[in-house]
């Protein structure tokens, strides 16, 4: 049997597993490339063997999905076999997600998953998650310190009497009962010049305390009633999921192997050429190269398996 797994903008199905992914070059284009994998060959990356590929000079990854799938669709059916995309399952990082995208694996009947930028912040197996960043400035990769103001949970909020109490202790006034903001329903309070004019807290409730006179703060209360679910809404419930997240999970082994092997092992850190056309033709001898390696040394692994020992 072979893997159903998936990576970065990677698919698989039945009989293999089919994977794509973007690498930004030195040049500011983008390598991409879509592969054919099987299970438990060539340690956890297993024989990814590139059925597509393309050197685009997109900046963002979300225009790359769609052409990069529909290539893999035609080269398969180049040599007679039925469309591969009515039987895998894509498992694609935040980069490519967009509702444009969702839409079209939705509507083509492909069982994708494609994660969101808090698609981490929902997994409950990532809640203690910060405990591993570095909390000196000079320690190797630090995140600079965030302002640390006030936040809407900082806030007291009383959904049965419509009161907030701010962390200074001072009721704000409602200014919008049932305000829709993307499609949500929302309360919105606001302070007062008189309240947060000489509040002491100022420096940790706003932004920009020199030039914005007063606080307001929102609550959502829930989803607008009559508005279609979106496409997105939908990727999240169907990828937040036990199954969602052990699919989407998966996916690391499938395809960063093929790229560790072609810019590691064969030394393709950057392009040597300038311009599209030479930069494609590159990438794909790269290719190339990837995949006869990967057929010579296991291409025929099973029938060496099977060989009686002499």
């Amino acid at each position: 049997m072979y893997s159903p797994i998936a990576s970065n903008f990677r698919f698989h199905h039945a009989a293999g597993s089919v994977f794509s992914s973007v690498i930004s070059s030195a040049t500011r284009l983008s390598r991409a490339a879509v592969s054919f994998g099987a299970k438990n060959v060539a340690g956890s990356g297993g024989l990814a063997i590139v059925v597509h590929a393309q050197a685009d000079g997109e900046a963002q990854e979300h225009a790359l999905l769609i052409p990069m799938l529909e290539g893999a669709r035609e080269n398969f059916r180049a040599f007679g076999s039925e469309d591969v995309l009515e039987r895998v399952a894509l498992a694609a990082d935040s980069g490519f997600h967009s509702e444009a995208n969702v839409k079209y694996l939705f509507d083509t009947g492909v069982d994708g998953y494609l994660a969101d930028t808090l698609f981490r912040k929902r997994d409950p197996r990532f809640a203690t998650a910060n405990r591993h960043v570095p909390t000196r400035a000079s320690a190797p990769w630090a995140r600079p310190q965030g302002q640390g103001l006030f936040r809407p949970r900082d806030f007291i909020y009383d959904e049965a009497t419509k009161t907030c109490i701010c962390p200074a202790g001072q009721f704000l006034y409602q200014n919008g009962s049932h305000c829709k903001i993307g499609g949500r329903v929302a309360v919105k309070f606001t302070g007062a010049k008189r309240v947060c004019g000489p509040c002491p807290l100022r420096a940790k409730c706003l932004r920009h305390p020199q030039r914005t006179p007063v606080r307001q703060v929102v609550f959502f209360t829930g989803t607008t009633t009559g508005k279609p679910e979106t496409y997105t809404a939908k990727m999240k419930r169907k990828i937040d999921t036990e199954h969602g997240r052990y699919q989407y999970g998966r996916r690391l082994a499938v395809a960063e192997p093929v790229f560790a092997n072609v810019c590691s092992a064969r030394g393709l850190k950057r392009f040597s050429h300038r311009g599209r056309r030479k930069v494609n033709t590159q990438w794909l001898l790269y290719c190339l190269v990837h995949n006869i390696g990967k057929v010579q040394r296991y291409g025929n692994a099973e029938r060496r398996r099977r060989r009686p020992l002499q």
